[in-house]
């Protein structure tokens, strides 16, 4: 009992101190005149009437006012407050745990809710486990709404997760249909349109929606599989990067930033379709157009390199005529060197030249100025304090440098880090099939005609699917998933993101 009574007085005692020094930090942040503390703080509108109304309830305070002040260029941004529910919270969680977003900046947590699931579905397809994952999840929607999870049980942690499984799941289902897998076995939801004719195959139709069923039986399926979900992983990771791109030009747009959509915003649009935008397209070319057996397409990788390898010489590979190719690397060459030029240079240039421009006005004593108020006056003063201090021309080359260095490789070691979602997914794949066979196949090709002699084997390949390939894969793959889904994002899009 002694020592419970003392645990409780030192987290008392440990609370009191927090909270003494809380008080003590936000006063000095405040200006005493007589018998009155003046402060300022950031108060959202709609809760401006509740802060009001908790400062007259306490005791301490002496006919308390609240005076709204108008927010003037002079004064710092203001805080970032993000309303989240219980749909968004773990989505904004993710994303804060790389950078916040600035005020009135476009939230990335709300693209994070569609991409990081999707980007789950496309590593876990499968069906059977989709739905397993979709179960708990509503399995967690229920207790939660039914109270019936206490807070500080294991399930209770997960309950705050519970709209995150739910999508997780729906996403691996609709990618599990794609893949037409569910637990290694093919669902021939239709009729395969593929039919033998003499030695060759012969496609009759179109399957309705994902994968012909046939392919899971035929010679090449690990090859076909392999290429289709790494060209898969290539337009995903393009879409992604370049949607980054796209809402870095809204941010700058917005805030009227206009030197840096057209010094930065512009190149990196221009960089990004001549490098990554040119893979991609010709991935969705060679989908769509038919090829001679005798004469198949080449290597996307080799039409890629030949562009900054051999860019002005006769084009080794083609999928067009010699000159229209040679035309095609030419001409992505040279909007490639120059995205990178115009990157490197113009912020630095324009920055350099209306400096030079800016009339220079004799450093001023600070004085007070009637139109603050006291503790407005010393704010305003530190922020064109700031302001004063300018980075020298080396500096501003520095940085930019620095920029342009880790926007180039960043996006062609991004587009590299999206194959993860081809290899993962493969291996998730790969791996239910081994434990297929090497669990029930001894007990289906048995001799035994027995139906119970199967049991064993099915509750063994029910416990592996759930325990590996539905709880340790989908923990691995939500923590692999983090990385594609958010940091690229986030590095691309707001390069204004507040650093933690």
């Amino acid at each position: 009992r002694s020592s419970a009574a003392s645990d409780v007085y030192k987290r008392q005692a440990l609370f009191f101190v927090r909270k003494m020094k809380m008080m003590q930090q936000n006063l000095a942040k405040m200006h005493f005149r007589i018998d009155l503390y003046e402060g300022l703080f950031w108060c959202n509108v709609k809760d401006r009437d509740d802060v009001l109304k908790m400062i007259k309830s306490s005791p301490l305070a002496k006919k308390p006012s609240l005076l709204e002040v108008p927010i003037r260029e002079e004064f710092p941004p203001p805080p970032t407050l993000v309303r989240t529910n219980d749909f968004l919270a773990p989505y904004q969680a993710i994303v804060n745990t790389y950078g916040v977003p600035i005020y009135r900046e476009v939230n990335p947590a709300l693209f994070t809710a569609v991409t990081f699931p999707f980007m789950f579905g496309v590593m876990f397809g499968d069906v059977l486990h989709g739905i397993l994952i979709l179960f708990c999840g509503i399995y967690l929607l229920w207790a939660h709404k039914k109270s019936l999870l206490q807070t500080q049980s294991l399930l209770g942690f997960f309950s705050q997760y519970r709209y995150l499984l739910v999508m997780l799941g729906i996403f691996s289902v609709f990618c599990g249909l794609i893949y037409n897998e569910m637990a290694s076995i093919t669902l021939p939801i239709f009729k395969g349109c593929f039919r033998k004719v003499g030695n060759s195959d012969v496609q009759e139709c179109v399957y309705p929606i994902g994968m012909d069923p046939t392919w899971s039986v035929s010679t090449n399926e690990l090859v076909y599989f392999n290429s289709y979900k790494m060209k898969l992983a290539t337009l995903i990771a393009f879409l992604h990067i370049f949607l980054g791109v796209i809402l870095k030009g809204f941010n700058s747009i917005y805030f009227k930033k206009l030197s840096i959509f057209f010094c930065e915003v512009i190149p990196e649009v221009i960089f990004t379709l001549s490098v990554i935008g040119y893979l991609a397209f010709l991935i969705v070319y060679k989908w769509v157009s038919s090829w001679p057996v005798n004469n198949p397409p080449p290597s996307l990788l080799s039409m890629v390199f030949q562009v900054f390898l051999n860019p002005l010489s006769k084009p080794e590979f083609t999928m067009f005529s010699m000159d229209t190719q040679k035309t095609i690397n030419t001409v992505l060459f040279l909007c490639a060197v120059i995205s990178i030029l115009w990157l490197l240079l113009a912020h630095p240039l324009f920055t350099i030249i209306t400096r030079e421009r800016r009339p220079n006005h004799p450093e001023q004593r600070h004085e007070f100025d009637p139109k603050y108020t006291p503790i407005e006056q010393i704010w305003v003063h530190n922020m064109k304090k700031k302001e004063s201090l300018e980075e020298s021309v080396g500096e501003i080359f520095l940085h930019q440098i620095i920029h342009t260095i880790e926007f180039g490789l960043g996006t062609l070691s991004n587009s590299a880090s999206y194959l993860r979602l081809w290899a993962l997914s493969l291996a998730h794949c790969q791996l239910s099939k081994v434990f297929f066979q090497l669990v029930v196949f001894p007990f289906i090709n048995s001799n035994s005609p027995a139906v119970y002699s199967i049991f064993p084997a099915v509750i063994a390949l029910a416990c592996i699917t759930f325990g590996i390939l539905v709880g340790i894969d989908a923990v691995s793959y939500t923590h692999l998933t983090l990385p594609t889904s958010d940091l690229v994002q986030i590095s691309v899009v707001a390069g204004s993101l507040k650093k933690k």
